[in-house]
């Protein structure tokens, strides 16, 4: 046994492995962590912040179509797959790279799959539940049934189920296949080749698989658990514990200070059905008894409970990279900023997603159709935050001469015009040269740029 593999030994021997769901108390501090696949899908879904973030993100994932083309230029199609949309108003220049670099098809047998993958799914429910499993677990997977060479159906496999197999289980060398957990207990092998595995980047055991954002923001998760239900808990209560208790009572010179067994029971009752729950919430009530009520604890607002809500709500997005204004947090959420949020969710966040995804499929399908130079892309330009300034597109281009109309069409992502006279250059006219405008009408010898005096 080499050095390097008895000390990779040694410390996955030490390392601590905390189970889904637990949690534990370190410092004063909660510490979560969501290491199962199980505990992501389910537990932490259940989390009414981590539910909204996960679908504003999957919504947008999903809006843009995906297109089939054929390469035309390796070199223009590089560029297209690097574009910075972030960078300003330049959307014109990707849709003239785009056609330089592809050329779309209308029909095709991997379109069909791609709309209809299977017979329970359409493509975009296929797509979605990809990417829900993607983005919590870090994993996303999609399994083809192929005939005796092309794909017949395309599936997505539950990140939970399925497990990474490697050539002597060892992280280091090539991925060998997959198994798949059916929910009857069965165990199938999946080879290599059928399988398309997109996960994101884990500073742990790489053949544990993809690195969720739920391990990096689980204490976030788990406080805000917690302060769900104690929100819940001191809504029904009043906002704080409280103690019931006799009263002192003198009546024909005898105190009394306690209540009798069946008295303590009733009183006990009566709060559970009359005083507690928010149905209950002002109700006034009357006793003829000696009590005394005594308060415990600080009131909702004592304990920031509401103000700890947001702040959660902050730190789970961010994990994700997703403004926390757009589930709802109201602070800041002017109409400019929403704007903002959403357009960096897309040049920041999706944009990039989507392109490892196209990368990743199209090396996944390159041997269905072999021979045919296919590219699998999402359409960026259909996103709405991406979409160029038209009236400064149309001050910018419009009278430019050195471009021909097919040209401009394509900057404003046109299909071309079959007319040949759109692809020429159209030179404006009635231009005169500097000269003519100074020449002396009266002169006696004739001007030599004038053709008429010619």
């Amino acid at each position: 046994m080499n050095i390097f593999k008895k000390a990779w030994q040694d410390v996955m021997g030490t390392k601590a492995y905390y189970s889904p769901g637990v949690t534990m108390l370190l410092g004063g501090t909660f510490g979560w962590n969501y290491k199962g696949k199980q505990a992501q899908l389910s537990k932490g879904y259940e989390n009414k912040i981590v539910y909204a973030v996960v679908n504003v993100l999957v919504r947008k994932l999903v809006e843009a179509p995906i297109l089939v083309s054929k390469v035309k230029s390796e070199k223009d199609l590089a560029r297209v797959k690097s574009y910075n949309f972030a960078k300003g108003n330049d959307t014109g220049q990707f849709n003239i790279r785009f056609t330089k670099a592809l050329e779309e098809l209308d029909s095709h047998p991997l379109i069909d799959l791609l709309n209809n993958p299977n017979e329970y799914q359409t493509g975009i429910e296929l797509r979605e539940s990809f990417w829900f499993n993607y983005e919590l677990t870090g994993d996303g997977f999609l399994f083809v049934e192929r005939g005796a060479s092309d794909p017949v159906f395309l599936h997505c496999l539950p990140s939970d189920r399925v497990s990474i197999k490697r050539v002597d289980g060892d992280w280091r060398k090539p991925i060998t296949g997959y198994s798949f957990n059916t929910w009857d207990g069965k165990t199938v092998d999946l080879p290599f080749d059928d399988v398309m595995h997109l996960a994101k980047w884990s500073p742990n055991d790489p053949k544990n698989g993809g690195y969720s954002p739920m391990q990096a923001v689980g204490s976030a998760i788990a406080k805000n658990d917690q302060n769900d239900l104690a929100q819940g808990a001191a809504f029904k209560n009043g906002g704080t514990g409280t103690i019931i208790s006799s009263d002192i009572l003198v009546q024909d010179g005898k105190s009394y200070s306690k209540l009798e067994k069946t008295q303590v029971e009733s009183i006990k009752r009566t709060v559970e059905s009359e005083w507690q729950g928010a149905s209950n919430n002002g109700r006034i009530h009357v006793t003829n008894g000696a009590i005394k009520v005594d308060k415990l604890g600080d009131t909702l607002i004592d304990l920031n409970a509401i103000a700890a809500d947001d702040q959660d709500a902050v730190r789970i997005a961010a994990g994700w990279g997703v403004n926390s204004i757009l589930i709802g947090d109201k602070s800041g959420g002017t109409e400019n900023n929403v704007k903002v949020a959403e357009k960096q969710l897309v040049t920041n966040v999706v944009v990039s997603e989507l392109r490892k995804f196209d990368m990743k499929f199209k090396t996944f399908s390159k041997k269905w159709y072999r021979g045919e130079r296919l590219d699998v892309s999402h359409d960026l330009t259909e996103f709405a935050e991406l979409a160029p300034d038209l009236a400064l597109m149309k001050t910018t281009y419009g009278d430019a001469w050195y471009i021909t109309g097919n040209e401009k069409r394509k900057l404003f992502a046109y299909d071309e015009d079959p007319d040949p006279n759109m692809n020429k250059y159209l030179v404006p006219n009635g231009l005169t040269p500097l000269d003519n405008v100074f020449a002396d009408p009266f002169a006696d010898t004739p001007n030599p740029n004038d053709v008429n005096q010619l």
